[in-house]
């Protein structure tokens, strides 16, 4: 019985970090063009930014899935990927961020982010 509980506890944390994760998404993502705006980035960078950001999910895929399979298996893959993707938020939020940072943090979140 005790186990089962455990099981359901786990599901509810698990469930949890998701749904936080998916509201950190949806509250950062629509600002960042606000974001580049303010520091006068013309559309093309903006383009070149979102291009950076797909490619760096390509070989954070192939990194990450090898990575899980060797070496990190499934809940340490999940921590890797909220805490690159929460240190990449929390750059986009902070307000010196110049834009070098924010490229960064775009090149972190898709890395970590599968």
């Amino acid at each position: 019985m005790l186990a089962l509980a455990s099981k359901e506890w786990r599901l509810r944390l698990l469930v949890l970090a998701v749904l936080l994760d998916l509201l950190a998404v949806s509250l950062v993502v629509p600002l960042l063009p606000v974001r580049f705006r303010e520091l006068g980035v013309s559309a093309k960078a903006l383009g070149a930014v979102s291009s950076v950001y797909s490619l760096s999910q390509i070989v954070g895929g192939l990194a990450l899935g090898a990575l899980s399979d060797r070496a990190l298996g499934r809940r340490g893959l999940l921590l890797l990927n909220f805490v690159g993707a929460g240190t990449a938020y929390a750059i986009v939020g902070w307000p010196g961020a110049g834009f070098a940072a924010l490229v960064g943090s775009r090149v972190v979140v898709g890395l970590c982010k599968q």
